[in-house]
């Protein structure tokens, strides 16, 4: 990541982040995430996957994704208070979609 090895900005980001916030940084130690899109994207949304650990070489491993150096990437957590709430959200939208369509 910007040229550094992955678990490398990781250990630096989860160390920034335990002096402001220990909650998140547990849940980075647990519950760590990250996000891909290409660089320069216009767009707000980022494809998550979740890190499943970590190669002898510093890199994270994410499964069949490959990062390239054209690829943004962003270290990301999700609590159940916020997956509770996007659950809800998509519920919702379900069931007005739903309502106008009429089925």
């Amino acid at each position: 990541l910007d040229g550094r090895p992955a678990i490398e900005s990781l250990r630096e980001t989860l160390s920034k982040t335990l002096q402001k916030d220990s909650r998140v940084a547990e849940l980075l130690k647990n519950a760590l995430l990250i996000g891909l899109r290409p660089r320069g994207s216009k767009d707000d949304a980022f494809l998550v996957r979740q890190v499943r650990g970590a190669g002898s070489d510093g890199s994270l491993l994410i499964g069949d994704d490959s990062i390239s150096d054209e690829t943004e990437c962003r270290f990301m957590v999700r609590d159940d208070v916020a997956a509770r709430e996007d659950l809800e959200d998509t519920i919702k939208r379900y069931s007005l979609e739903k309502m106008f369509k009429g089925t």
